[in-house]
């Protein structure tokens, strides 16, 4: 009994510690994306970021194929907030991105979507 109950704890230890891997991602919010003639800015903040955080900004021009636009190392901080920018040469077509946030453990989420 006693082994019995010491697998079903230890089960349910892993479990825990798998979904706060999972949903512990920093908040990206404030995502803004500005166009002039010569570029596109998108610029967004992020809090309580993990020391093992980066950025991968992704581009695609149909919306379901995104290729590496660009990797935006994290810490740069104002305070409270984490602030980043992605700017690049506007070439005048309908554009996606994807900010997606990528660990060092090779885990990853899509933290926000926009349309230029």
């Amino acid at each position: 009994m006693k082994t019995i109950l010491f697998v079903c704890l230890f089960c349910i230890g892993i479990n825990s510690t798998a979904q706060s891997v999972i949903t512990n991602w920093p908040r990206v919010s404030s995502v803004t994306i500005t166009t002039s003639a010569q570029n596109i800015i998108l610029k967004w903040t992020a809090d309580k970021e993990d020391a093992d955080l980066y950025y991968e900004i992704e581009r695609s021009t149909d919306g379901e194929h995104f290729k590496t636009a660009a990797i935006v190392l994290t810490g740069f901080s104002d305070k409270e907030n984490f602030r980043y920018q992605f700017k690049e040469k506007n070439q005048g077509n309908k554009v996606y991105y994807r900010i997606k946030q990528i660990k060092q453990n090779g885990s990853w989420h899509i933290a926000a979507e926009t349309t230029l």
